[in-house]
């Protein structure tokens, strides 16, 4: 079964497919194993669908193979219950942080339940268990703002509207530059929708096929596309018929013709009598803004990635995170309405700057990064020893691992600070290299324990850099 089960996921991925349908073989003896594999992860039942069995068990390598293979993570069993509230209603949290990860929604009932028991477990249970509970806490107040697109469809209909869509696309697919790419296949289609009759209340979006030649993202003269006689489909023939590229096109439902056999549809012209046919259906693409957000240690002047994009209170992404030493400038690009917006840039919850903004095409807008860090304790797996660690993101503290928040007080050449929780420590503007070899922590600690600093090590490059790319060990607590 397990045999089966992989081909069986690799053949989804491929294919882009949701569903499989397995024969068993006959004998007595495979059917028993086939019956045991599923027994464990099904709990002796078969009415669920396979995540929310994958999931219940704690299986959550399994629950990543079937995501891969494109099983929706928003599936619901037959009393309604989505994988997300099996996640959390069981304490799985590293399995409930995927599922978000992946795009899961946080809406409706569902989405109530499960914060519910998110919040309970951060008032409660274990301290290691009330960190990774509180991870969680505002990626789905967040998810209930903002919910992903399930559709390109959808996605592009909430773009017509109005809404800023950059992090919402559908789980299948991925941003690259000026188009949404298939992530298991060969589809690409633009990122900005053909707009028929802008100012109609109610647009259906379909798709028109492109050849490589007419695929030109981007492009201003390919903005406005004549749509007369062309044939446009439905999302979900995009896949059947092996479209290579295509562009999405919003289309009042008063103006689209009947379907045809094949499932393809026309866009009526508005003339009347024998100008029809004769005359254009012209599509445009909305004029929209675009803002291009960095940000610089103000410390070296280097590059900084991971800096987050808050619209109008709503985070909607963050800019590419950078390697080791690197020279390279992290910059993202966001397409936004216009009109005017609340803007403000964040690093790892640490507010960095904010701005009301109209973003015409090419807003620029750079946040200044002072040099803060996160101290957390890490237990050593089989030895009465454990590792003191400072990073520059909260998302680089292992809570699945068992790490906690230092606590104790925190001394540098410009500062103290007691230290309860894992928050950030903002050391200063400059000199990141002098303030991290400055730093003096004096933990808390019980009798017959013991703390000793590791000296810190120039490594030639902005240390507050180096910070945000790996967590940094900075002493050690061990017993005496």
């Amino acid at each position: 079964a397990r045999s089966l089960g992989s081909l069986a996921l690799e053949a989804l991925k491929r294919i882009g497919g949701a569903t499989v349908a397995l024969a068993v073989p006959q004998p007595q003896a495979s059917r028993r194993r086939w019956l045991t594999d599923l027994a464990e992860v099904s709990e002796g039942g078969y009415s669920w669908p396979l995540l929310h069995r994958a999931i219940n068990a704690g299986r959550l390598e399994l629950m990543r193979r079937l995501l891969n293979a494109m099983a929706s993570p928003d599936v619901s069993d037959s009393r309604g219950r989505s994988a997300l509230l099996v996640a959390t209603t069981a304490g799985h949290w590293d399995t409930a942080a995927e599922l978000l990860k992946e795009g899961c929604r946080a809406d409706g009932r569902n989405g109530t339940l499960a914060l519910a028991a998110v919040q309970r477990a951060s008032r409660g249970g274990s301290p290691e268990e009330a960190d990774k509970a509180r991870e969680l806490l505002d990626v789905i107040y967040e998810r209930q703002q903002r919910a992903p697109a399930a559709t390109l469809a959808e996605f592009f209909r909430r773009q017509v509207q109005g809404e800023v869509t950059h992090g919402i696309e559908p789980r299948r697919f991925e941003f690259r530059g000026e188009e949404l790419h298939l992530r298991a296949g060969s589809l690409r289609v633009w990122a900005r929708a053909l707009v028929i009759d802008g100012g109609a209340e109610q647009h259906d979006v379909l798709f028109i096929a492109l050849s490589p030649e007419d695929y030109v993202p981007g492009d201003p003269q390919a903005e406005t596309l004549d749509l007369g006689g062309r044939k446009l489909l439905r999302e979900e023939h995009l896949l059947r018929d092996s479209v290579l590229f295509a562009a999405p096109v919003a289309v009042p439902s008063s103006r689209l013709a009947p379907a045809a056999r094949n499932g393809t549809q026309a866009v009526k012209a508005e003339a009347a009598g024998r100008l029809v046919g004769k005359l254009p259906v012209v599509a445009r693409t909305p004029p929209c803004g675009s803002l291009y957000v960095s940000g610089t240690a103000s410390c070296c002047g280097v590059s900084i990635g991971r800096i987050e994009i808050v619209v109008n209170g709503t985070r909607i992404g963050e800019t590419p995170e950078l390697g080791p030493g690197s020279e390279e400038t992290s910059e993202l690009k966001v397409s936004l309405p216009l009109k005017e917006l609340d803007v403000a840039l964040e690093l790892s919850g640490q507010r960095l700057k904010q701005e009301r903004l109209f973003c015409s095409p090419g807003t620029e807008l750079l946040a200044d990064v002072p040099v803060s860090i996160f101290v957390y304790v890490q237990p050593i797996e089989g030895e009465d020893l454990d590792f003191v660690f400072v990073c520059g993101h909260r998302r680089d503290v292992p809570l699945e691992d068992g790490a906690r928040a230092f606590v104790g007080e925190a001394q540098w050449d410009c500062g103290s600070f007691r230290l309860a929780t894992l928050e950030p420590l903002v050391l200063g503007p400059a000199g990141c290299l002098d303030r991290l070899k400055s730093l003096v922590l004096r933990p808390d600690l019980p009798a017959g324990r013991s703390y000793e600093m590791v000296e810190w090590e120039d490594t030639g490059t902005c240390q507050f850099q180096r910070c945000i790319v790996n967590p940094v060990r900075v002493g050690k607590i061990f017993g005496v």
